[in-house]
């Protein structure tokens, strides 16, 4: 059957679903493409999407460079992407400071799923 699990977390949303291959690609090349021009402190490690989600991770030196790519998708002229997203830090490297980010997008017109509870720590600012 076509039913999604009230329960699932993005990570599982993401993991369960099956690949669109058209949608995907699509999505993928948009997102390489508006990322394309990053501010220095940040780069892309990976995409993966799948058939209404995609998962992103970008490492940034620090806090301060992170910001400058999540102000990006909070502003409305720069925006790289339509439909809803979440975001926020999943590690740091104690020896450089380095951020990783990682980011899940959502396809425009669907609903964003549950998000991993994981305290307040993805929205404090530092």
């Amino acid at each position: 059957g076509a039913s999604i699990a009230q329960s699932g977390t993005l990570p599982q949303n993401l993991g369960s679903q099956a690949n669109d291959g058209a949608w995907a690609m699509e999505a993928r090349r948009t997102l390489e493409t508006k990322l394309a021009d990053l501010p220095a402190a940040s780069r892309l490690r990976s995409i993966e999407c799948r058939s209404t989600l995609c998962r992103m991770e970008t490492i940034h030196d620090g806090y301060s460079g992170a910001r400058d790519f999540t102000s990006r998708f909070a502003s409305l002229e720069q925006r790289p992407w339509r439909g809803g997203f979440y975001m926020g830090p999943i590690s740091e490297d104690p020896q450089n400071g380095a951020v990783t980010f990682v980011t899940y997008l959502v396809r425009e017109g669907v609903e964003l799923p549950p998000i991993p509870d994981r305290g307040d720590e993805a929205t404090a600012s530092r």
